[in-house]
């Protein structure tokens, strides 16, 4: 791997929080329409931690390895921005896709989620060779509005801004649990942040957690809400959180799979917003949802079973956004979430579960 000494590190220090664990494989929360700011917030820290803070926060804190890719509304992929990609792949007449990520994730308490992305620029040769990169720094504290035990979480904003144009709805679904989290009774080893972990030595058969995060990207105009693109991140956990001290070596053990046809689902094999909703709502809020009209959504599969039904409103008359989306796997069972806006734009539903597909 190749060591990327950075020229300026703030080391974060958290405590965990000995918050007790739950075993609900459902996250929902319902949000008050006309609460304040403050209350919203002071609600969804007591939320967090009344569901095993630590277990999740354990979970999604880490170094992680991926792939990631752009689709269009209708779901074709789309290609990097010509000035990232050398002039040998245009004139090759060779189309790239597809970035190599890093994503660094701190948990270090409600309200303070540090997740920092790298996309290395493609490269006639080994990315080993790259030092080129774009970074985004994000915070998902504020925004973090359900999640699930083992990593899982909706972000988005308590209310679709009024005056911004645009907004960012984010769901990240753990494809497969991994051996670094905490569990009772196993053996652990502090990090950085004071999160306890399972001992994870690389190279000792540990499995590695994987995850899909899929980011709608959603503009309005004149009231309108309509998707720009959609980023579908393929995700592996590498090491324990380092501050992106380090890039992935060439490849980073990830595939491309933006151009990769045969991996999509087939409509048949996705679940009905029905369904989606009646599992989601297991966890017994099933009146907290708002009645949307599914037969006008619009699905769209997209690589490694990835899916995702939306429907835009005007702000105003109707739901202004639903959505549900999943990732459709051979597995007895696959992630699945739905969210909701109200007319006025506030988020009144978000939740995520495990459908049941025999």
């Amino acid at each position: 791997k190749l060591a990327v000494m950075a020229s300026s590190i703030q080391r974060l220090q958290g405590q965990s929080q000995g918050i007790r664990p739950v075993h609900t494989r459902v996250s929902a929360r319902l949000h008050p329409a006309r609460a304040s700011a403050r209350a919203q917030v002071q609600q969804q820290n007591q939320q967090l931690q009344g569901q095993s803070w630590e277990h999740w926060a354990s979970s999604v804190s880490g170094e992680w390895e991926g792939v990631t890719a752009s689709f269009s509304p209708d779901g074709s992929a789309l290609p990097l921005p010509e000035y990232y990609v050398p002039a040998e792949f245009r004139k090759w007449d060779v189309g790239v896709h597809d970035w190599q990520t890093t994503c660094s994730v701190l948990a270090e308490g409600p309200g303070e989620i540090h997740m920092t992305c790298r996309r290395m620029m493609p490269t006639v040769g080994c990315e080993a060779d790259a030092v080129a990169f774009t970074e985004e720094a994000s915070q998902l504290g504020s925004t973090l509005q359900a999640l699930t035990p083992e990593g899982g979480y909706f972000s988005g904003p308590s209310t679709l801004p009024s005056e911004a144009s645009q907004a960012s709805l984010e769901l990240c679904f753990v494809t497969k649990a991994g051996s670094h989290v905490t569990r009772p009774g196993g053996s652990t080893t502090p990090t950085a942040a004071g999160v306890t972990r399972v001992a994870d030595i690389a190279g000792l058969g540990a499995d590695k957690a994987e995850r899909m995060r899929l980011v709608l990207h959603l503009q309005r105009s004149e009231g309108q809400w309509a998707l720009q693109k959609t980023d579908v991140h393929h995700e592996r956990y590498d090491t324990p959180y380092r501050g992106l001290m380090e890039l992935c070596g060439c490849g980073g053990g990830m595939s491309a799979f933006a151009t990769v046809a045969t991996s999509r689902p087939a409509p048949g094999s996705v679940p009905s917003a029905a369904q989606v909703d009646g599992c989601v709502q297991a966890a017994g809020e099933s009146d907290n949802v708002v009645g949307a009209d599914a037969t006008t959504s619009q699905l769209v599969c997209l690589p490694l079973g990835v899916w995702y039904r939306l429907q835009l409103g005007t702000q105003g008359s109707g739901p202004a956004v639903s959505l549900w989306a999943g990732v459709a796997t051979s597995k007895l069972s696959q992630p699945v979430a739905s969210v909701q806006y109200s007319s006025a734009g506030e988020l009144v539903y978000s939740a995520l579960g495990s459908l049941n597909t025999q």
